[in-house]
């Protein structure tokens, strides 16, 4: 289709860009189920993420490079090879903001998003990370990413369900913002890999180790969650998805129907993993 390209503002053949980049989409898929299923319609299989009319072929190729070096230095040795350790450049900074602000377009479309008062000041973000992305210069006020990397939950305390499936294998992009108005991050994650910006925090970012710098640094895995806010709104958004309706009992009957066909392929999956692992967390605190 015709438009505006939303990176570059020029009118071209717009491409029906993925939010979460395609090669995390598949990397989902070939290590779990073969469906995504949303968490505002749970009775609908899809075979891809969401996709929107966002960008020029132009502005595609130019996300794709960094995708690429994303994808062969941070994301598959970190999920195939166990590495521990990272060097990254500019790019890692640049692919981070690249997903962010994707994601942040597609929450500014929700009536809930554009019509809160207190996240207007989303349109400013949305501007300053799209100078920087098509290089009209740094952030200045909204430059603040972090990255955390998730590993499987051996024990918690919380009331929570679904833990670990949802730090090793949901794929979830929102706005995290209290009441008030006073804390808001443009929130995302992907398998493992969680990033959010904020954007307003009363509070002083305590996850120094998290914090990406756009020039390059390192980044040493395991890592901890330092900040205790932080860490209450990511629980928080476990517990938002965890009550939400869950599939119907004919999906749920298409579903155990796919396990029972090829039970192994759950079992040797990662999404298998976490699911296990998340039945003997949830056993474990009833006895």
């Amino acid at each position: 289709m015709k438009g505006k390209c939303k990176l570059y503002d020029e009118e071209s053949e717009l491409r029906e860009s993925h939010i979460i980049p395609k090669f995390i989409i598949d990397y989902f898929k070939s290590t779990g189920s073969r469906f995504i299923r949303a968490f505002d319609t749970p009775n609908q299989r899809r075979q891809d993420g969401i996709k929107r009319n966002y960008l020029s072929q132009r502005a595609e190729l130019d996300f794709s490079k960094k995708e690429k070096w994303f994808a062969e230095n941070i994301f598959k040795p970190f999920l195939d090879n166990g590495q521990s350790s990272f060097v990254y450049d500019e790019n890692l900074y640049f692919f981070l903001l690249s997903v962010l602000w994707r994601g942040l377009l597609h929450q500014l479309e929700l009536p809930e998003i554009n019509k809160d008062p207190n996240l207007k000041i989303l349109l400013k973000v949305e501007q300053e990370w799209k100078s920087y992305l098509s290089g009209k210069g740094y952030p200045k006020e909204f430059k603040d990413v972090n990255l955390f990397l998730a590993d499987g939950i051996a024990a918690h305390d919380t009331e929570v369900t679904g833990v670990d499936y949802y730090f090793t294998r949901t794929i979830d992009f929102t706005i995290l913002a209290d009441n008030s108005g006073q804390c808001i991050y443009v929130y995302c994650k992907f398998l493992r890999f969680i990033i959010w910006a904020t954007v307003k925090d009363v509070h002083p970012n305590l996850n120094t180790e998290l914090i990406i710098e756009r020039e390059g640094g390192s980044i040493n895995y395991p890592q901890k969650i330092q900040d205790a806010y932080v860490m209450q709104s990511l629980l928080k958004r476990v517990r938002i998805i965890e009550s939400l309706p869950g599939p119907s009992e004919v999906q749920m009957d298409k579903i155990m129907a796919e396990i029972i066909k090829n039970p192994d392929s759950l079992y040797q999956s990662s999404a298998g993993r976490a699911i296990f692992n998340d039945f003997r967390l949830d056993k474990n605190k009833t006895q």
